[in-house]
Formats: structure tokens, sequence, C-alpha cells
């Protein structure tokens, strides 16, 4: 039981495949071509001097090259390797809030304005979700009082109609009426708060 919880939680540190991967795979690039030039930077004059037509040089050369040969790949694989490891923990942080927030705006793009983004302990972007939130909210309020505003002028048009029967205030009022009915509609669904 314990082993397929461990290969659920190693399967959900990928949120976004695609763009984590290509974030991870760009920065062990750029480490991999500074470890590249640190090398160089230190293995070239060893293997200069391994040319070299003294035998004693050449001989130290040789020697101090093993050594670091032999010393400086493992380390830089375990290096590489626990970069690896922590590219995809901070990715996790960062991309599982923006999955959120993708999955926020497409049900926003719908009228949805009943969910609100919640992320984990842990997480990156708490100061960028709460100002989702604070507009989800605005936006939920700013409804609330278009339908309120909307309501109040089908009520007058309907006061100034019971006391004229004006044709053209009669259209009018038919199409507040529609304007109304559609905004309660909208205002009555389940996902928009204080519907």
């Amino acid at each position: 039981m314990d082993k397929g919880k461990n290969r659920r939680k190693l399967r959900n540190i990928l949120i976004d495949k695609d763009l984590q991967l290509r974030f991870v795979v760009s920065s062990l690039l750029f480490m991999l071509f500074t470890v590249v030039v640190a090398f160089a930077v230190i293995f070239l004059p060893l293997i200069k001097e391994m040319f070299s037509a003294d035998s004693e040089i050449q001989y130290r050369a040789a020697r101090d090259f093993l050594v670091l040969i032999k010393r400086l790949v493992p380390t830089v694989l375990v290096l590489v390797f626990l970069f690896a490891f922590y590219l995809l923990v901070v990715t996790h942080r960062i991309f599982g809030p923006l999955m959120k927030f993708r999955r926020t705006f497409t049900l926003i793009g719908t009228g949805n304005l009943r969910d609100t983004i919640t992320i984990r302990k842990g997480d990156y972007l708490f100061r960028e979700c709460d100002s989702v939130n604070e507009m989800i909210d605005s936006l939920s309020r700013l409804l609330k009082e278009l339908a309120d505003k909307q309501r109040k002028v089908c009520c007058a048009l309907k006061d100034a109609l019971s006391t004229s029967k004006d044709a053209t205030l009669a259209g009018i009022l038919h199409e507040a009426e529609e304007v109304c009915r559609g905004l309660e509609e909208f205002s009555r669904r389940e996902d928009i708060p204080g519907g």
C-alpha cells in the first residue's frame, strides 16, 4: 500500500508535464554548460602540462588529472541529480497554483464566480491567489449590484407604464424586462454567489 502511495506522489509532482519538464531541462542544460566551462578551466591547464616535454611535469599533471576526475565527476553527477529533484519540487509548488488559476479562469469564462482559488501551504503565488480571489469577489458584487439596479429600472418603468399608455414606453419596458429576466436567470444560477 505504501508503494502505491509513493508512486502516486511521484506521478503527481509533474502537474503540467510539458511546461515543467521544459523548465527543468532548460535549467539543467544551463547547469551542465556551467559545469563544462568549470571543467575546462580546471582541466585544460593540466591537459596542456600532460603534453609537456618534461616527464616529471607530465607525471604530476596526469596524477592530478586522475585525482580530480575521480572526485569531481561523481560529485557533479550527485549535484545534477539533487538540482533536478529540487527543480521538480520548486516547479511543483509554482505550477500547482498556476493550474488552479487556469481552471478558475476557465470557470470565470463560463460565468462561474462561485469557485475561488485555494492553494496548499508550501506552494508559491499566495499574493497572486489573493488578488484573483478579490477579483472574483468584486465581479460577484458588481453583478449583484447590476441585477439589483436592473430590477429597480424595471419596477420604475412598470410604474411609469401603469400611469401612461405610451407605446414607446411599453416597448422600452418590454426590452428592460427581457434584460431583467436574463440578469435574474444569470444571478439565480448556482455558481453565482448571492444569487
